[in-house]
């Protein structure tokens, strides 16, 4: 059966239908028998306005029907079944539904101009609304804790951790951890940690040179160890090493599981190192560009 679709009052519509012997060769049928239309699940059919041409322009087994809808029992609102009736196809007898059509009874699909029909357009929260009512959710949530954190580390036995506070106090209060100085800074040679008068003058020196440094000569001081060469591995300062950890433990990857990885710095851009592995993950190769 064909749905022919929901279509306007007074609308003619036309479709075909085959007709088969048992082998499937098509064949016109012996009695042509009759073409006519229900209405809704109702026992009276009519046949106004239906026109029923068999093996249609001279092609044996196809079937043409055109149906005039404009007399007064295709009414809008209501479903119709076109169905054949009596016909004698292969020496048997067929009755079938051969097609469906309604007439102004669907509902059409809703249009909205959004910039016009305000009345029916949709209402989209703004964000504090959205804001208000995350705050409300996560207010909920969190009341559905059962206990404080504090109080699950209330347990008998246990040690508040100290402070960074309490252990620096420690330290110092403790004489060998301690570097006598003069009432003018210097560090003396008689201090508990043994030192000679020169190594005392040398820390001395050590310290109030730091102290005089410029913003700049601290730089160049920092850069100096940053890019001392060989200083990790051969071929490596410590600028270098530490942009390829960098990469490795927080860059970007592709090719994860492919058998060659790389890792981005930590620009997102620049590839610092390439890892060539086995089918077990393990690291076969690798090329490091810094």
């Amino acid at each position: 059966m064909r749905y022919l679709g929901n279509i306007a009052a007074a609308q003619t519509i036309t479709f075909m239908f085959s007709t088969n012997d048992s082998d499937g060769t098509a064949v016109a049928p012996t009695t042509t028998g009759s073409v006519s239309v229900y209405k809704d699940n109702g026992n009276i059919e009519t046949t106004q306005g239906i026109t029923y041409s068999p093996s249609f322009d001279g092609h044996v087994g196809i079937n043409l029907v055109t149906i005039d809808t404009s007399s007064s029992f295709y009414s809008t609102g209501h479903d119709f079944t076109v169905v054949l009736t009596g016909a004698v196809i292969d020496g048997e007898t067929i009755n079938a539904v051969l097609a469906a059509f309604s007439m102004e009874n669907r509902r059409a699909a809703a249009t909205l101009n959004w910039a016009t029909d305000v009345a029916n357009r949709p209402t989209i929260a703004s964000k504090e609304q959205v804001a208000t009512q995350v705050r409300t959710e996560l207010t909920t949530e969190l009341a559905r804790v059962d206990a404080t954190v504090s109080s699950r580390l209330a347990a008998a036995g246990y040690t508040t951790p100290p402070t960074a506070g309490d252990l620096a106090a420690a330290v110092l209060a403790t004489p060998a951890n301690k570097i006598a100085s003069d009432s003018q800074g210097r560090v003396a040679a008689s201090n508990p940690g043994g030192l000679t008068q020169a190594q005392a003058d040398q820390l001395t020196a050590i310290a109030q040179a730091i102290g005089t440094l410029t913003a700049a000569e601290r730089a160049a001081v920092a850069d100096a160890l940053l890019d001392r060469a060989n200083a990790i591995e051969t071929g490596k300062t410590v600028r270098q090493a530490m942009r390829i950890v960098a990469a490795v433990l927080a860059g970007k990857i592709t090719g994860a599981g492919t058998g060659t990885e790389t890792f981005r710095g930590l620009d997102g851009v620049t590839t610092r190192a390439v890892v060539t592995t086995d089918a077990d993950a393990n690291r076969t190769n690798v090329e490091y560009f810094s």
